[in-house]
């Protein structure tokens, strides 16, 4: 039943109400300029403590699990 009326508002709905507005494609584009900044210098300056820390906190998550089945 929740499904049929679901059906109904949405084929009732005009297409240009469900299209996004203008304004939030251009906060995506501004989104993906935020991220390649950030993302340069994680991989390319820092990308050694980058992989270090990663490595470190791969570690702690196997040893939390081998700690977890331990106390089973």
């Amino acid at each position: 039943a929740m499904g049929l009326q679901l059906f109904v508002v949405l084929r009732a709905a005009p297409p240009a109400e469900v299209m996004l507005p203008t304004g939030a494609l251009r906060g995506a584009q501004q989104a993906e300029g935020i991220v390649a900044a950030v993302a340069h210098p994680l991989f390319e300056v820092y990308l050694v403590p980058f992989e270090i820390t990663s490595a470190l906190l791969l570690a702690a998550m196997v040893g939390a699990v081998v700690l977890a089945k331990r106390r089973l």
